[in-house]
């Protein structure tokens, strides 16, 4: 409901569909995308914790976790999630590309 209210205080996009944003309008919304992006994945985790305790501590505990070092880094290698989307680049997964180059076995 919050979020709603700041994002509809925001002046809306004119008639051609762009519109120009100052710094403050852009910082607005790029907090609250990454507000609700956290919020979608707590929400996933959540469900998960109610739905299936048992499996939980196998798979959605480490899902949580790359989430928790995704915020922390501000880096991502896919868009899988939506904390992920936030940060994902293309520069990223080229770099990932380039580093699994270390991990394929030599002969």
């Amino acid at each position: 409901m919050v979020l709603q209210n700041i994002t509809q205080s925001l002046p809306p996009p004119n008639r051609e569909g762009n519109t120009m944003r100052n710094r403050k309008e852009i910082l607005t919304l790029s907090a609250v995308r990454a507000i609700q992006s956290i919020l979608q994945d707590m929400q996933v985790l959540s469900e998960a914790l109610e739905e299936n305790p048992d499996v939980f501590g196998h798979d959605q505990r480490n899902f949580g976790a790359q989430q928790a070092m995704v915020l922390r880094d501000q880096k991502s290698w896919s868009g899988r999630s939506a904390i992920e989307r936030l940060f994902w680049t293309i520069d990223n997964s080229i770099e990932l590309v380039a580093r699994s180059t270390d991990w394929v076995a030599r002969d």
